[in-house]
């Protein structure tokens, strides 16, 4: 049980313990996609995007939604705590081998479509299997841990993480040359080194799980019921997060997809002023049921990321000309395009996963299908209609009117469920720029 909630840390220093990880985060990561661009070039850079896009996606689908059941659980604390890890745990592993299990089946009897990209060696394949298998499992304890409000695992772990796999390929760029094949194998580091931290860091709770009892079967069906809402949003959270990525290989060429995956990745840089906050609202939502000032401070937060996010979209804009031809190299010159059209939507998605994280810890999980259902469908409508002609441009139209029209929905579902007038989050003031120093600063 959670008896200690008198004692959760203040919010700005949560934010401001996940947002210094979440400017170091994205470097890395853009760091990473410099050198696969570099050196494997548009093509090769579409190729390996498939494949981050397939370990984004399938976790997600084997997880079913329980991941997030674990976090709302732990958070609320009304279950034997131990029962709830040996649980998480044991559906991790069952999950996550149901799913790599049948990704191999698929690539082996080569079946059409397969998400892989063809040309994948043995030894990338398998590399993947257990990238899959563990990130699956690596959800499971994540969601865990915030549902206790510990992010440094999903938060810096990740980070590190990230750092060996971009310290590997650097090696491996030096000396042996590097490949799709080796790329992939450098980012089953990411899988392995989060599996072996958190070994390490939840030791003894592992151990103590052992002896107890899992959660009974009316606490299951319960926790079941709360994912099913969120097991679809997330399905359709993908579409325009990955399946965007796969659409554009199926629809238009590995060139455009380059050029497409290279440049979101830039501008997911924009997710960095909504990430900290959206990372620690679930948990801290669930925790402040009884605080009736608790929704004025989210919205507070919502305020400060569009007004920091729409100056960052304008300097984006303005730099992109000369910044993203430097970053990637000449090839890339006609990414600056698709690049302009992505930045309003994923400010629009930086606002959503805050709002939606909020909705999702006030157990409102029904809402935040609904956002996911209007950006999935225009998505796919506008994909299907823009890619063809338009490549990745009409790719990063389709995201962007998707994710404008889902933050519409999103902003009428906070006032319903947060009781707040639309003034009430619409009026900036100057006190909305306390909390964002407290977060900056270490003291006032």
């Amino acid at each position: 049980m959670n008896d200690n909630k008198s004692r959760a840390p203040e919010l700005h220093r949560l934010v401001r313990f996940v947002g210094i990880n979440s400017v170091i985060h994205p470097v890395v990561t853009f760091c990473i996609s410099v050198v696969i661009a570099r050196t494997l070039g548009p093509d090769g850079r579409g190729a390996y995007g498939a494949v981050v896009a397939t370990l984004a996606i399938l976790p997600i689908v084997a997880a079913v939604g329980l991941d997030y059941s674990v976090r709302f659980w732990s958070a609320g604390g009304q279950v034997d705590d131990r029962s709830l890890l040996k649980t998480a745990t044991i559906a991790g592993v069952l999950l996550g081998a149901l799913v790599t299990g049948l990704m191999l089946g698929y690539v082996w009897l080569g079946l059409p479509n397969s998400p892989l990209p063809s040309g994948l060696g043995d030894w990338a394949i398998a590399a993947f299997s257990v990238s899959l298998f563990l990130m699956t499992l690596s959800r499971f304890w994540a969601e865990y841990l915030i549902g206790h409000e510990r992010y440094g695992y999903r938060t810096w772990g990740t980070t590190i993480g990230a750092l060996l796999q971009l310290g590997a390929m650097l090696v491996a760029w030096r000396f042996v040359g590097l490949s799709v094949d080796v790329a992939v194998l450098c980012l089953g580091l990411q899988a392995v080194f989060l599996a072996v931290l958190f070994l390490v860091i939840a030791r003894r709770p592992l151990a103590e799980a052992v002896a107890v009892a899992v959660l009974p079967l009316s606490e299951l069906r319960k926790m079941a019921s709360y994912a099913g809402w969120l097991y679809v949003s997330n399905l359709l959270s993908q579409v325009n997060l990955h399946v965007t990525v796969l659409m554009l290989a199926a629809l238009s060429d590995l060139r455009e997809t380059g050029l497409y995956t290279a440049v979101i990745g830039v501008a997911n840089l924009l997710l960095l002023l909504g990430v900290p906050l959206a990372t620690v609202i679930s948990a801290r939502t669930t925790r402040s049921a009884d605080q009736p000032d608790f929704a004025h401070q989210v919205a507070v937060g919502i305020r400060l990321v569009l007004a920091v996010g729409g100056a960052a979209v304008l300097l984006g804009a303005a730099l992109a000309p000369f910044a993203l031809p430097l970053i990637f190299g000449e090839r890339f010159e006609d990414s600056v395009g698709p690049f302009r059209l992505l930045l309003p939507g994923i400010l629009g998605l930086a606002l959503i996963a805050v709002i939606s994280q909020y909705l999702i810890g006030a157990g409102n999980t029904g809402w935040v299908l609904a956002m996911s259902m209007v950006a999935a469908t225009v998505g796919v409508v506008l994909n299907l209609l823009l890619v063809p002609p338009y490549g990745a441009a009409g790719a990063a139209i389709a995201v962007t009117t998707g994710y404008i029209l889902a933050l519409i929905l999103a902003s009428y579902a906070f006032l319903k469920v947060s009781g707040l007038r639309f003034s009430e989050l619409a009026t900036y003031r100057l006190s909305d720029w306390r909390p964002f120093f407290r977060v900056l600063l270490a003291r006032l």
